[in-house]
């Protein structure tokens, strides 16, 4: 018995040791939330600003991104952005799906004191680089 526990102890140590190792707490722990709702898929022309953004901010460290596409249907947009208000998002960045009732999402989005902030498509299209930068800026410039 006794030499058993002499071999089972240093893996013992060994384990608990590894447990301490690495970082304090788990990755998204001291991060805020930033839900962006993109109201179709890859192919339009938002979601590469989107990427772009969400890749910013990740580098931040202060950040961590829900990046959704709702494939142009408004109810499944609607279940995205009540699940990022669930979820105590910083910051909603949306593009509606067109038919979605904007007020109620947006009536939804304010009641829980998430700021809620429009992608300009258009400017996705002409200025990709300058609406991802107004879109960054507007999230870092939030109050604390």
């Amino acid at each position: 018995m006794n030499m058993r526990i002499r071999f089972i102890i240093p893996f013992i140590l060994a384990g608990i040791l590894l447990a301490g190792c690495g970082s304090s707490g788990s990755p998204t722990e001291d991060t805020e939330l930033v839900g962006i709702a993109l109201c179709a898929n890859e192919d339009w022309p938002e979601y590469p600003v989107a990427k772009k953004l969400e890749e910013r901010l990740n580098e931040t460290g202060k950040f961590r991104v829900d990046l959704e596409n709702a494939g142009e249907d408004a109810e499944l947009q609607n279940g995205q952005v009540r699940i990022m208000v669930a979820n105590s998002a910083r910051a909603i960045v949306i593009t509606y799906v067109e038919g979605a009732d904007e007020k109620d999402m947006i009536t939804m989005v304010e009641a829980a004191g998430i700021p809620l902030i429009v992608i300009d498509r258009e400017a996705c299209k002409t200025n990709p680089d300058g609406e991802m930068m107004k879109l960054y800026n507007e999230i870092m410039s939030l109050p604390q």
